[in-house]
């Protein structure tokens, strides 16, 4: 129809312009009223406003507008051609984040309805969906974020949000696109991973890195996650050949089982009625016939951790054998773990000590890449390196040196325990009975990195399990795995969506940091720089919780007495110069169970500078005695008895043993009391003794000088 020249008008124009007209009268006679003038749009909304915002109008806040869609829409008024402008906006219909303003013209009163955003076609009847919410629902999955959160965050700019229902209809809408550009991703892979495989190594089949992500942190004793995504990468490309998700959940079908009814037609994500531990094995399996099937050549090596049995289950899927290369982090990880597992029995083995054992294991493995047997016998000379006996030692041992000394051992020294040396042995023959797994030094380092993806978009702390936006999030976490941050360019285009000049700016300015993040952190002299301010942190942290005692521990009030009273302070330098002159100076040392501030006092031990008189006693200890403390002192303490190099010794209480020694110190007054490092541990742990109530020591003390 003709509608700038009148003619042809249909029955539903007729009415629009009768509604025009009625309301420019209305406004002429200064009414308040204001009619709906766009029928198609106002009675058939695309997307439900919330009630609470019904009350804000179009000149409270902000929106988010296209420029050039409204500076075009205002050059001309439908009716007469004329210049629109912006105050003359008469109402405004808001859609989720787009707005339809209704415009009035100032020369024919013709009412024009101008949109925020572009429309695309979704496949369903009515009007188009706006672009700028679905783009919303794909910037939601990308960053990681909900409708809460993108609602908080545009309130805060003062920008109306968008109704939950409305989210998900458009994050709904984005499902397929998402998909197909990660399973697209995925094909481009295999022929890639296929195509170097066949070039490279003709013959022998593909080489596979396997690893589960959980939506669900693990506690370590029990492993109940709802879902979990299986991930398949290529050893030579890098990229994810294939993924698959398992859920034992659907929020649509739970709720119908709840209220005993059907659940209506939807995309149920729910395929998986077992435990969750038997996920990685099954995923693993399929995963790996599934990309048998699309390259055609045989799945022949796996890496993988140590963790599931899905070497059993690929085998069994697959029909033929597989070769498994274990993950050296893990490996390491379950060295240092068994290690662990012993130190309520060797106390001798610090976490300094565990660190130093899972270095020689990582050193052990690079030095013998792809040497099964050299790996095995570099396993089983660790033990014996660190207990003396180097014969088994290869070039990098430096034991024939004049002085040599162990720099990560106590005192320099080897070890002598027979007990810690038989438990040592079993843990490291067991790892050098699977040298031909360690050997080839497999790594799913990309795996792991990509869990971190999927963690980055599907938090843990959501639970995202039970409806489809897991879905969303997993392939746009394997897509940007695959296709870079320029992902969502190829999503847009499969989602009719307009294109954006600001996102392909912002994906390359990404792409461009990520490359120089890597090629920072692969830096030989940056990584050496981080290990070293590691180590020193890592040292001053103890060395601090050395002297604090302990400060926090769990169930620490149920397991230890607290003390409220305060530790007192030097609040002055004491006159020194009366020591000069003083005849009587008396040398002190203490013993400690630590060296923490609150560790227990062993012996007293004193003697005269000037005269043979002496003093010793030692202290039933309250407290377990260090490792550390045993080395220097001597002293150990094993069912309430204390020893000194083996031999049982004869104690006192502290009360008593401080009295004793106030009274050895009564024939020597006035004296002057001296100890090595006095000021910073000796003296401090006198004053700690005299907040217990060893009040009689600190009186003399303060008294006879």
């Amino acid at each position: 129809m003709a509608v700038g020249k009148r003619r042809f008008l249909s029955s539903k124009e007729k009415t629009r312009r009768e509604s025009a007209k009625q309301l420019m009268e209305n406004i002429n006679g200064n009414r308040t009223e204001i009619l709906k003038v766009d029928k198609h749009i106002a009675d058939k909304p695309v997307i439900q406003i919330d009630q609470d915002d019904k009350d804000i109008t179009w000149k409270d806040g902000r929106r988010l507008v296209e420029l050039s869609l409204l500076a075009e829409a205002l050059k001309a008024c439908v009716g007469c051609g004329s210049n629109l402008k912006l105050h003359n906006t008469i109402n405004e219909q808001r859609f989720g984040f787009a707005s339809i303003l209704n415009i009035s013209c100032e020369q024919c009163g013709y009412l024009t309805a101008i949109p925020t955003s572009k429309r695309h076609f979704t496949g369903q009847r009515g009007p188009g969906a706006f672009d700028i919410n679905t783009k919303m629902a794909l910037g939601m999955t990308d960053c990681g974020s909900g409708h809460r959160q993108l609602n908080k965050l545009f309130a805060t700019i003062g920008v109306p949000g968008i109704s939950a229902n409305a989210l998900k209809t458009r994050e709904r809408e984005v499902n397929k696109p998402l998909v197909e550009t990660a399973k697209n991703s995925c094909l481009e892979a295999i022929e890639e991973e296929t195509s170097l495989t066949l070039d490279d190594t003709p013959n022998k089949g593909l080489a596979i890195k396997y690893d589960m992500c959980w939506q669900k942190r693990g506690s370590g004793r029990s492993y109940d996650s709802p879902s979990g995504v299986g991930t398949a990468i290529g050893s030579m490309t890098g990229k994810i050949l294939d993924y698959g998700i398992c859920g034992k959940n659907c929020r649509i079908c739970l709720y119908a089982e709840k209220i005993n009814i059907e659940a209506r037609p939807h995309n149920c994500k729910k395929n998986w009625n077992q435990s969750s531990k038997a996920m990685e094995a099954f995923t693993g399996a399929k995963l790996m016939q599934n990309i048998e099937d699309l390259s055609h050549q045989p799945v022949t090596i796996l890496i993988m951790d140590d963790d599931a049995a899905t070497m059993s289950k690929a085998r069994e899927v697959l029909g033929h054998e597989l070769e498994k290369w274990s993950d050296i982090g893990h490996s390491k990880k379950s060295v240092g773990k068994a290690l662990y597992n012993l130190q309520n029995k060797h106390k001798i083995l610090t976490t300094r000590i565990i660190q130093y054992f899972q270095k020689c294991f990582s050193y052990a493995v690079t030095q013998n890449k792809d040497n099964a047997l050299g790996l095995k016998d570099a396993l089983q000379a660790i033990v014996e390196h660190v207990f003396g006996n180097h014969v088994k030692c290869g070039n990098w041992c430096k034991a024939g040196n004049v002085n040599y000394t162990y720099k990560s051992l106590p005192h320099g020294k080897p070890f002598e325990n027979e007990s810690l040396y038989v438990d040592l042995s079993i843990i490291f023959k067991s790892v050098a009975n699977h040298s031909e797994k360690l050997a080839p030094g497999g790594s799913t380092r990309d795996v792991e990195s990509t869990n971190n993806i999927y963690a980055s978009k599907a938090h843990k702390r959501t639970c995202y399990s039970t409806s489809e936006s897991l879905e969303n999030r997993i392939a746009a976490a394997a897509a940007q795995k695959n296709i870079g941050y320029n992902y969502m360019e190829d999503v847009f285009v499969k989602a009719h969506l307009s294109p954006s000049k600001i996102l392909e700016v912002n994906c390359q300015k990404l792409s461009r940091e990520r490359k120089r993040q890597l090629k920072f952190e692969g830096d030989p002299e940056i990584k050496k720089r981080k290990l070293l301010m590691k180590k020193e942190k890592r040292s001053n942290t103890e060395s601090l919780e050395k002297k604090e005692g302990v400060t926090y521990s769990s169930n620490m009030s149920f397991t230890s007495v607290t003390c409220d009273a305060s530790i007192p302070v030097i609040k002055y330098r004491p006159d020194l110069s009366e020591v000069a002159s003083c005849e009587n100076i008396v040398v002190f040392d203490l013993e400690t169970s630590s060296l923490a501030l609150d560790c227990d006092i062993l012996q007293i031990a004193a003697s005269h500078l000037h005269k043979t008189s002496q003093y010793s006693t030692y202290i039933q200890p309250g407290k377990s005695i260090s490792t550390q403390a045993s080395a220097v002192t001597g002293l150990t303490s094993k069912g309430g008895v204390l020893f000194y190099n083996g031999d049982p010794v004869q104690v006192l209480s502290q009360e008593a043993a401080f009295q004793n020694f106030t009274s050895w110190l009564e024939q020597h007054k006035p004296c002057v009391l001296a100890a090595h490092n006095c000021k910073t541990f000796d003296a401090w742990q006198i004053n700690v003794q005299s907040v217990k109530g060893v009040k009689r020591f600190c009186s003399y003390i303060l008294t006879h000088k």
